[in-house]
């Protein structure tokens, strides 16, 4: 989530789990202050770490497809499509 990576970069790493919103950050206070900072890193280093990021919420979805379609199966239900009748 690249908002969510943006926020981290912003707050630093001690304050980002419990920071909920830009406007508590440590790091830059200010909207001004902040969008200075974040240029100052640069489009690379401000999304420095989205790759694993993303990788990690791509299997970690898959994974909750999967388990919802085999508990589907192992349960027995089945959605049916619009307009048919299985």
């Amino acid at each position: 989530h690249p908002a969510a990576l943006l926020l981290t970069r912003l707050c630093g790493s001690a304050t980002a789990s419990t920071a909920t919103s830009v406007a508590e950050c440590v790091i830059a206070d200010g909207v001004l202050e902040q969008a200075r900072y974040l240029m100052s890193l640069g489009l690379r280093g401000a999304y420095a770490g989205l790759a694993p990021r993303l990788a990690m919420t791509s299997v970690m979805t898959s994974i909750q497809f999967s388990l919802y379609e085999w508990l589907q199966m192992s349960l027995g239900v089945r959605p049916q499509a619009e307009g048919r009748n299985v």
